[in-house]
């Protein structure tokens, strides 16, 4: 469920998205092509609503951009393009200062550079200062414009964009004065 900045409602349902004009009182509903053979895709996870269009996170049909017309785009993962979004499921989006968005999905987290239309991966390694764990379930942006990542089993992980590093806070760490 999301507002957009005309004060009218986006609601993502189990099979599609709807639109509710608060000025007229009317409802319109949106429907995606299912392109796996799957009803699933037509989940709708999370909404970013804009003045070009809406933002709809989909439960394996991957991210879609639907434009003011009804048309829209689908960015869906691809094993062979490194620079398409790493999973399908997608369970979070959050946009951030730079008019780019971030995507929390099933297998990591992403980042879509929209003038370059390309994503940025981010997932767990075994190494310090990357995620804690690829199982996203939310995204958060704080007055400071920071992001942070709730995950399922890793605990909270904060972004900072300067350094390109993430920081863990679960039962055993905590953030560290970097922060």
């Amino acid at each position: 469920l999301a507002e957009d900045a005309n004060g009218n409602l986006w609601v993502g349902t189990l099979d599609g998205l709807c639109h509710f004009d608060k000025s007229t009182k009317k409802i319109k509903f949106f429907k995606f092509a299912v392109s796996q053979g799957k009803f699933s895709e037509n989940l709708i996870n999370s909404i970013i609503p804009e003045t070009d269009g809406v933002w709809v996170g989909t439960n394996g049909g991957g991210l879609r951009h639907l434009n003011p017309d009804g048309s829209y785009e689908t960015f869906v993962h691809s094993p062979k393009d490194t620079t398409s979004i790493s999973d399908n499921f997608v369970v979070a989006l959050n946009k951030d200062a730079q008019n780019n968005i971030w995507i929390g999905t099933q297998n990591g987290l992403n980042y879509y550079d929209r003038r370059k239309n390309k994503f940025k991966r981010f997932i767990k390694r075994n190494q310090p200062n990357t995620l804690s764990n690829n199982s996203i379930i939310t995204l958060f942006k704080d007055a400071k414009d920071r992001l942070w990542i709730g995950t399922d089993g890793g605990g909270l992980n904060y972004y900072n964009p300067i350094t390109s590093k993430f920081y863990a806070l679960n039962e055993v760490e905590t953030l560290t004065d970097e922060v």
